[in-house]
């Protein structure tokens, strides 16, 4: 049995591999197309890039993109 926590760390890594390769996505475009909670979708986006899953880009054309 898989924790509600990976399953949306998994619909997110599915939502940003299905966007063009380098493209980042805000924290909520990733929770309109995965189904998540932003407030809750932040941190676990906070632990894929610590794991090296994602990268992130600030500014204004910033957000996480996959490596």
């Amino acid at each position: 049995m898989i924790t509600q926590k990976t399953k949306y760390a998994l619909k997110s890594l599915m939502a940003l591999g299905a966007v063009e390769q380098g493209t980042a996505l805000t924290i909520e475009e990733v929770a309109q197309r995965s189904g998540a909670p932003k407030r809750f979708l932040e941190h676990i986006l906070l632990d894929l890039r610590k794991s090296g899953y994602l990268g992130a880009k600030r500014g204004r054309a910033g957000g996480y993109f996959l490596i």
